[in-house]
C-alpha cells in the first residue's frame, strides 16, 4: 500500500502481539526466550478487479461471439509482482475500515519496485496466465 493511499488498519497493539507470541511459546513449553519489540511494516500492493471475456468465431458464417468469463479481485505484490488472491478478498471485505494514515507512531515502509504503469501491464498478463487464457 502506498502511504497516503488506502491501507489496512493495524488491529493489534505491540503489547497484544507480544502477549500472543509469549503464550504460543509457553504452550510449546519454551523456558527461556526473549521477545523483541514488534515492528509494523507497510508492504506495497496493487489491488485490482478483473473481468475476462472469450471471443469465438463461427467457422461457417464468420460471426463473432463474446462471452463473459471469470471475474474477481486480486492483489499484486509491489515488490515481487506475485498475485495474492486472498489479500484481494480481504481488501474487498475491509472496504469500510481502510485508513489513509496508520495510527501507529512507529512503522516502516517498503517501497514499490513495480510502478503503476508496469503493474497495469503485468496484471493483465498474470491474470491471463493464472486463468490459462
Amino acid at each position: 500500500m502506498r502511504l497516503g493511499k488506502l491501507s489496512f488498519p493495524v488491529r493489534m497493539t505491540a503489547t497484544q502481539i507480544t502477549e500472543q507470541i509469549q503464550g504460543l511459546l509457553e504452550e510449546k513449553e519454551w523456558k527461556e526466550f526473549e521477545i523483541q519489540k514488534p515492528e509494523v511494516w507497510f508492504l506495497p500492493y496493487w489491488i485490482f478487479n478483473y473481468n475476462t471475456f472469450t471471443e469465438t468465431t463461427e467457422e461457417e458464417t464468420g460471426t463473432k461471439t463474446t462471452a463473459e468469463g471469470e471475474q474477481g479481485i486480486t492483489a499484486m505484490n509491489g515488490q515481487t509482482s506475485e498475485l495474492e488472491d486472498e489479500l484481494g478478498g480481504l481488501y474487498d471485505e475491509a472496504e469500510n475500515e481502510l485508513v489513509t494514515k496508520p495510527s501507529e507512531q512507529e512503522f516502516k515502509i517498503v517501497r514499490f519496485r513495480i510502478q503503476k504503469e508496469e503493474a497495469q501491464r503485468l496484471a493483465q498478463l498474470k491474470v491471463a496466465a493464472k486463468l490459462g487464457i
